[in-house]
């Protein structure tokens, strides 16, 4: 893995299971909705951690594949879920550029503000996405896992381009307090 900060970041997660993410079943749920994301075909989740995300595939019957850096997520994605969905080990970087699929959902919740290079991702996902993809990030939330914060709208147009939607959800905390997260789309154009 060339990005050494990610690498160490694989290492506080790994130690780190239960932690806070709107990739709750029902927060997914709630911002598929929101932005009318697909139903049907299949379905890449991007640092798919414990892999909560499959719910959403399974209970639309969509194929589901889940990449994430940590072998401890998958393992964990595993015991929930069994062999059924594929579920990869490996540099989201490497996997996402050496992939031919298409996919007609890609979820990439709460990762790219861990990454180094989180537009070179965001260029890879719209590569494989025949559907749309849809990510989000937390607004303005330094954090010392997090290699990038991103304050406000312009600076997540600036970091990442062709985005088709921007909006913003309010998901709970572990605490009960409200966070703001962004959520933005990209779509193929017709």
């Amino acid at each position: 893995m060339e990005h050494s900060k990610e690498q160490e970041l694989v290492s506080f997660y790994d130690n780190k299971l239960e932690y806070y993410s709107p990739a709750t079943t029902e927060q997914l749920q709630r911002i598929a909705t929101l932005v009318n994301a697909p139903t049907e075909g299949k379905m890449l989740d991007v640092g798919c951690g414990d892999g909560r995300a499959c719910h959403y595939a399974v209970n639309h019957g969509m194929a589901y594949t889940g990449i994430d850096y940590s072998a401890k997520r998958i393992k964990k994605a595993r015991e929930e879920f069994g062999y059924g969905p594929e579920l990869i080990v490996g540099d989201v970087y490497e996997v996402l550029e050496n992939s031919l699929p298409q996919y007609d959902f890609i979820w990439c919740c709460e990762l790219l503000e861990h990454l180094e290079e989180p537009e070179r991702i965001w260029r890879a996902m719209q590569t494989l996405c025949c559907g749309m993809v849809v990510c989000t990030v937390p607004v303005d939330m330094p954090y010392h896992a997090h290699l990038q914060v991103f304050k406000d709208d312009a600076a997540i147009h600036e970091a990442f381009t062709g985005i088709t939607r921007l909006t913003h959800v309010w998901c709970p905390t572990p605490g009960g307090n409200m966070r703001d997260h962004f959520v933005f789309t990209w779509q193929p154009s017709n």
